[in-house]
């Protein structure tokens, strides 16, 4: 998981700028405050429980195919 995790890294280290500062948003938005408002919200624990598995998705179709377009597939 480890080098899943740091290949993944290193992919998205070699996108544009704004690629990971959208990235960043999306991570700090749906995961971080849907984390703290799903304490007293329950829409926010299924806004927290789509983030976790479209994030699973993703690593999923990123450990089998790479870093490609079709990564777009997690977002279905």
């Amino acid at each position: 998981m480890q080098d899943l995790m740091a290949a993944w890294q290193a992919d998205v280290a070699r996108q544009p700028q704004w690629v990971q500062h959208w990235l960043d948003i999306m991570v700090i938005v749906l995961g971080g405050f849907s984390l703290v408002f799903s304490f007293v919200r329950v829409e926010a624990r299924w806004v927290l429980a789509g983030f976790l598995l479209g994030a699973a998705t993703l690593l999923g179709l990123y450990s089998q195919i790479g870093y490609s377009r079709l990564l777009g597939l997690a977002h279905v």
